[in-house]
Parts: structure tokens; C-alpha cells; sequence
């Protein structure tokens, strides 16, 4: 292991010492990173930082209704699902994800409200295929949006291809984002402005960029998937851009 904390640096310990002694201004030595290294992150969900997706969940309102849901407290366990492709749909959602909280059944069919995932996938019985997602209320439709409103739109861009109208007798079903962002347009948006605010601002936090310190971390760990980053880190700070493009030229060796 070399002075950095990563193999095979020990051999380069001498041209270290030399750029040390004369002095290192960033000048002398011209190395670039490859641009596979500067676009190695790729994406959140390529370093693991998963976006928020969204989804439909249906239940009778005589059975389980939105006032029900309100009244517990907000919280609710979600189970009872028997459909195999319903259940993978619930075994996929992780803590943050959003629900559109539907009314099904023939007296009424319509988003009433939106619910977050605050608990993933998890087994009821042991050994079994029962098992559940805890939900929690965000917020009422400030107007319902009836499943006859959703079909009106069926022509548009948008809502093109929407498992809601595709199978319809489908319990659980997922949203691509933009479907959701028209429905809740449709509905006048959900709960308070103090909620809407904090929804915008999570937004923000997704999709703002990371910052050059959590950069340089993720191409070492794209490097050096094995490495122990945190004690690497921890003996020498964040590493400059000297250390980076020797790791780099390295690499290529």
C-alpha cells in the first residue's frame, strides 16, 4: 500500500518527494483526467442516490378510505395485496417514494390524495408471500381527480402509455413523473403550501449538483471500488488535484 493509502503507489514515492522539495504549483507536471473519469458518476442512481418515483394505489373507500387513512393518524400499514405484479410493484417502492391515494369501485374513482412510503416492502408472516408498505398522508387533492378526467387526457403526449388505463383492474400501479406532475396540475396541487414548499425544495436538493469534494470521492470509489475510502480520507484529508491525476496515470499503467 502506498503513502495514500492505495496500492501500487509505494514505486512513485520519489517523484513525490520531488515535486514536494521543488515546490508543486500545479504547472510542472501537465496531467489531465481521461474524460471516461469526468462523466464516470453517471448518474444518482449510478452512484446510488436513487430518485423518487411515484405511484397509484387503489382501495375500496368502504374498506379503507381517505378520511380513514387521516384519522390514523396518518399512518397506515398497506396490505391485503394478492396480484403478483402489484406486489413486485410494492416490493420496488423505497422510503420517500409517493403515492396517489385512489378511490376505486364503481361509486367512485378518483386520486384523492398522496401518500409517502415510510416503511419499503417487508413480510407479514414468516416463511410467506404476505407483506406490506406503510404509507403516510401528505395531503388531499384540493380537488379530486376523477378517472374520467385522467381518460380525457389519454390522447396527450403525457399521459400515454399509464398502467391506470392500461390494466385497470391492476391494485398498484407506477407513475412516470411526468403523469404525475399533470395530475396533480389537474388536482390544483395537494395539501398545504408549507408542504408544497418542502416537496420543491427536495427537488432542488435531488437535483442539485454534487459538490467537488462528493465528486472526487465517487471517482475514487469508481476506482477503487474495494478501497477503504473513509479511513483513506480520514489519514489525509481530500485529496488535490496532484494526487488524483497520479492515481489516474496510475491506473493506465
Amino acid at each position: 500500500m502506498g503513502p495514500l493509502g492505495l496500492p501500487h503507489l509505494l514505486p512513485l514515492r520519489g517523484l513525490i518527494s520531488t515535486r514536494v522539495r521543488n515546490g508543486w504549483n500545479g504547472a510542472a507536471l501537465s496531467l489531465h483526467r481521461p474524460l471516461r473519469f469526468q462523466n464516470s458518476r453517471g448518474g444518482p442512481e449510478a452512484m446510488g442516490k436513487r430518485r423518487r418515483r411515484y405511484w397509484l394505489l387503489k382501495t375500496e373507500p368502504e374498506e379503507w378510505s381517505w378520511e380513514d387513512q387521516r384519522s390514523n393518524g396518518g399512518v397506515s400499514t398497506w396490505d391485503g395485496v394478492r396480484n403478483r405484479q402489484a406486489i413486485n410493484h410494492m416490493k420496488a417502492m423505497r422510503a420517500g417514494d409517493r403515492c396517489f391515494f385512489y378511490h376505486s369501485g364503481a361509486a367512485a374513482r378518483r386520486v384523492v390524495g398522496v401518500v409517502e412510503v415510510v416503511k419499503p416492502w417487508y413480510t407479514i408472516a414468516a416463511g410467506g408471500e404476505d407483506g406490506a408498505v406503510d404509507v403516510r398522508s401528505l395531503g388531499e387533492m384540493r380537488k379530486p381527480v376523477e378517472l374520467r378526467e385522467i381518460k380525457a387526457e389519454a390522447e396527450a403526449e403525457a399521459m400515454k402509455g399509464f398502467a391506470l388505463l392500461k390494466q385497470p383492474r391492476l391494485s398498484v400501479v407506477p407513475v412516470p413523473e411526468g403523469i404525475w406532475e399533470r395530475i396533480c396540475e389537474m388536482g390544483g396541487g395537494y395539501g398545504d403550501a408549507a408542504a408544497e414548499e418542502e416537496e420543491e425544495k427536495e427537488k432542488e436538493k435531488e437535483a442539485a449538483p454534487s459538490s467537488p469534494e462528493e465528486e472526487e470521492q465517487d471517482e475514487y470509489a469508481a476506482l477503487f471500488p474495494d478501497a477503504d475510502l473513509p479511513s483513506i480520507y480520514d489519514r489525509t484529508g481530500i485529496l488535490d488535484s496532484f494526487q488524483f491525476d497520479l492515481v489516474v496515470l496510475i491506473c493506465e499503467s
